[in-house]
Order: structure tokens, then sequence, then C-alpha cells
């Protein structure tokens, strides 16, 4: 009978385990507006799964500490007692939860709701601490049950609290639209999106004078570490890098989402640290498409102004399907030596040379026959090739490698910087005089720590070494008439590019951007010779190109 009982206590801890995930899940997921049925299905959704596994751990928990103090302890079907501690454990590692998950999604999140979850984790340490000290009055001064009615009063209060502070998160709503006329300038732009670029890389490679072209870049132009988001999700950076806003901002958090048991709302962000992926992975959260109004970006924006834009980014095709130049086939032979041209893990550099040679080159062709007044080229391969050669540039890193291995793709990453290169020379030598070039990576690389290595060799990924979770700098490049030469810079912000890139074209920043003009890049007479333009936002001012 006491089993039971003991169960029965467990299983409530469970539910309102439960419930507290449920409030998280709607912390991060900043689009949804949760009401009584979402949190009721989420609650059982989650209930199946963490608070059965939650109610377990109280169950034997209880068993262990009854062993440990060698005596048995009474217990009611509902005990106070049990429910304090079991309630106040919850709430601690609800907590936990949620200050890992707010830094890991910090740019989800603005003043406002930063502030709601503020007041959610002092009303929940509030309430953990007067747990635990009614918990060791109980077991020594036997306190009267008025105590607990109060600390319970206390408890739903605050809860109510917590989910009403939730309830605060501001939601988008209608805008009204105004039509301006302006006149743009006769600027050029020239943006190389080169991703994973790193300064762990670079530094030490423009030091040994394998890269001229980016040491060339940081003598006569400005440069500084690029300062990305978290999560580094790239569909969430490519919309904050073209909307020079965070993603509290753009609102697109997600290229797809998850629903549970196959309903809506869906969900756009799943909680860390607690195994919510692998969910998704045997299937039983179901991906689902995102439907969202997404802010205005700077393309549209541009091509509302009659700006020519040509605009490069890399496509979902099988290798046979990019088609190359003799010289970039004749470049891939030098790339990947004819004795290992079969190897299966060149496979992918070869892939992904090949996707960035055949983009490159057309964009380049367009480039000198169209004259656009902006190009931007997206490429992946560096990024992709980092991911998994990381480990044989720096082996030291990674414990116990194969010396073959080390010797055989331990050039990889650094042959492909020097193609990076090229590259940039190969735009430097075609820049017009009116014509600033770009270079960035919207992010970095790190090597992957121990924990995350065991977890890739367990899901079958054992050649992952590299990665960009943790938000590691990326890097930025300006090279051109007016801007500062030999400039090194404090750290850009990926939101600052779009409003720096609008203000070099003579167009007006909107003051609901996130992002600010990186003005410290330009040469002084040049900004007060163009000051900026300001209007309210791009969602309310629909501008029109004006005819001189």
């Amino acid at each position: 009978m006491k089993v039971f009982r003991v169960l029965s206590n467990s299983l409530i801890s469970g539910f309102f385990f439960s419930l507290l995930l449920a409030l998280l899940v709607a912390d991060i997921n900043i689009n949804i507006k949760p009401d009584a049925l979402f949190y009721f299905r989420l609650t059982a959704f989650i209930g199946l799964i963490y608070g059965l596994a939650a109610a377990f751990l109280f169950f034997i928990l209880y068993f262990i500490i009854q062993f440990l103090f060698g005596r048995s302890f009474k217990i009611k079907f509902l005990s106070p007692s049990f429910l304090l501690l079991s309630f106040s454990a919850s709430f601690l590692i609800f907590l936990i939860l949620l200050l890992l998950n707010s830094s890991f999604y910090r740019s989800f999140f603005s003043t406002t709701m930063l502030k709601a979850m503020k007041m959610q984790t002092v009303t929940g340490g509030g309430l953990v601490l007067a747990g635990l000290a009614l918990f060791w009055r109980y077991h020594r001064h036997r306190p009267a049950s008025f105590y607990f009615i109060l600390y319970f009063l206390l408890f739903f209060s605050g809860l109510i609290f917590m989910f009403w502070s939730r309830a605060q998160f501001p939601q988008p709503g209608p805008r009204r639209e105004t039509v301006l006329v302006t006149f743009p300038g006769q600027r050029r732009a020239a943006l190389l999106n080169l991703e994973g670029l790193s300064f762990n890389f670079l530094i030490p490679l423009i030091n040994e004078g394998k890269l001229p072209n980016f040491s060339w870049l940081m003598e006569n132009g400005s440069w500084a570490r690029l300062q990305t988001l978290s999560p580094t999700d790239p569909f969430v950076l490519k919309k904050s890098l073209l909307t020079g806003k965070n993603p509290y901002g753009h609102r697109c958090l997600a290229a797809s989402g998850f629903s549970f048991w196959g309903k809506k709302p869906v969900l756009e962000a799943l909680p860390r640290f607690m195994l919510f992926k692998q969910l998704a992975r045997i299937k039983i959260l179901h991906p689902e498409a995102v439907t969202f109004k997404p802010s205005k970006d700077i393309w549209q924006i541009l091509t509302e102004m009659n700006l020519k834009l040509s605009l490069f980014e890399p496509e979902e095709k099988s290798e046979a399907e990019f088609p190359l130049s003799s010289r970039a086939e004749k470049f891939i032979e030098t790339f990947l030596p004819v004795n290992l041209a079969s190897d299966e893990r060149l496979a992918l550099v070869k892939e992904a040379l090949r996707r960035d040679l055949s983009l490159e080159e057309r964009a380049f062709q367009e480039k000198g026959q169209q004259q656009p007044q902006v190009l931007a080229l997206f490429l992946e391969g560096l990024n992709q090739v980092e991911i998994f050669f990381y480990k044989y540039s720096f082996p030291h890193l990674f414990g116990s490698i194969d010396q073959n291995e080390i010797a055989r793709y331990g050039q990889i990453i650094e042959k492909y910087y020097q193609y990076y290169d090229q590259l940039i020379g190969k735009y430097l030598a075609n820049l017009k005089e009116n014509e600033i070039l770009i270079v960035f990576s919207t992010h970095g690389m790190e090597p992957l720590p121990l924990w995350k290595r065991l977890v890739e060799w367990a899901l079958g990924n054992p050649q992952v070494s590299g990665h960009f979770e943790f938000a590691p700098d990326g890097a930025i490049f300006f090279y051109g008439q007016n801007i500062l030469r030999g400039q090194s810079l404090e750290k850009i912000r990926l939101v600052d590019i779009a409003p720096t890139l609008l203000y070099l074209l003579g167009l007006p920043v909107a003051r609901d951007m996130d992002g600010l003009v990186c003005s410290s890049v330009f040469r002084p007479e040049f900004s007060q010779e163009n000051p900026v333009f300001y209007i309210s936002s791009y969602e309310e001012v629909v501008i029109r190109p004006g005819v001189r």
C-alpha cells in the first residue's frame, strides 16, 4: 500500500514538472500565443515522456533516501512534505534549464521578454527557497498546517504569475504603410559571404604569407571580428543579416518546425539540454512547415528601388548539375591530387568545391556582363569542409590521430582558404572606382568538444570535428575608395551589415533595425558629406525611386 502512496505523489510531481517544461517551451517559442488548451496538450505530451521519467526518478529517490536514513517514513496519498521537496526540485531544474535556454536563444528575446523571464526566475527561485525552508522546518519542528496552507497559496499564486508573465510577450501588430520618394546614390557594392571564415585559421596563414589577398584587405581596408547571434542556425543568421534585425524583430526562428501529435501550433524552437531534438529524430515530434510574415529584407528594398541586383546563393542540386569550365576542372584536379581522388572522405570536399566554383563562375560572369549595382555571392564550401576536417588542422586538440591521416588531410582546409584568397584577388582586380568590397562570414568555427564528439559518434558521425553551435565570431573585411586603410575595429555585429549597406547605397536606414551603420569604417570626409537618413521602419514606409 505504501508503494501506491509513493507512486501517487511521484505522479503528481511528474505532472508538475511537465507543466514547468511546457512553460519553458512556450518561453522560447515567441511567435506562439499560448492559451490554456495549448498548455494542457503540451503538458500531456511532455508528461508521457519527461513527466513519467521524473515521476520514476522521484519514486526511486524516496526509497533511496529512506534506505540512507535507515528508517521508514510515513507518507499519505497526498503528502505535503513529499510534494514540498519534489516541487522545489522541479522548480530548481526548471530554473537551470530556463537560464541555459535563455542564454542559448538570447537573440530571440527583446528587453520586454527578458524582463518577463527574469520575473519568472525570481518567482521560481523564491518558491524554491520557501519550499526548502518549510521542508527543513517540518522535519525539525513539525509546524502547524497553517504554514503548509500559506505555502501552497503562495505556490499557486507564483505559478499563475509565471504563466501570466509569458502572456506579456509582445506580438507584432498591423502597420500602416506610407510611400517615400528618395534618390539612391551611384555607388556599388560586392558582397562575398565566404561562410566559415575564422581568425583561428586566417591569422596564422596570413603570418605565413599564404593568404596575400586577405593580407591586402587587412593592410588597405578595415576589418573586424563579426559578432554573430545565438543560436547559430544558418536560416536565422541569414534573416538577421538581410533585415538588420535580431530574431525577435524579424520573427523568423526556423526554416521548419515541429508539431506534437500532428497538431498546431508548430514549435519553431526546441528546448536545449534535455534531448528534445532526439524526439524529432525518432519521429515523436513531426516536421512541419512554418508559416510567417517575414520582415522586409534588403533585397526587397533594393528591388523596390529598381536597383540592379545580382544574387547568387547555393542551390540543392546533385554534383553533376554544376557545370564547370575546363579551367575550374583543372583547378579541382590540382586541389585534389590524383592519388587521393578516389578517397571517399574527399568526395565531400570535391562536391563542396564544385558547388563553390560553379556558383562563383556564374556570379563573376554576370558581374562583368550586367554590371549590377549590388552583387551578393554566398559560398558554403569552406564551412562544410571545416566541419569534417577541423581535427587534421589542429590534431593536438583531438588526442590520438593517425599520422597518415594527418599527412593526407592536414592541408585540406588550408588549401580551401587559399582558394578563397585567390577568389578575393579576382574581385579586387575587377573592383570599380565607386565600388566597395565586403567579405564576411556570419560565424566562425570551433573544435567540437569531447562530449559532442561522443554524441556524434553515437549518432554515426565520427568524422565531425568542427562546429559553430556556440556562436564563435566570424570575420568581416571592407575595402574601397571611401574605406579607412589598415583599420582594425572593435567587433561589428551581424545585424550591422544591412544598415551599413543601405547607407553606402544612399538609402534610408530604418530605426526599427537592431543594427547600426558602421560609420567607423568610412573616411571622415565621406561620413561628413553623407549623413545617415532615417525612417521609422521599412514595414511602414515604402520607398520609391525618384526621377531627377
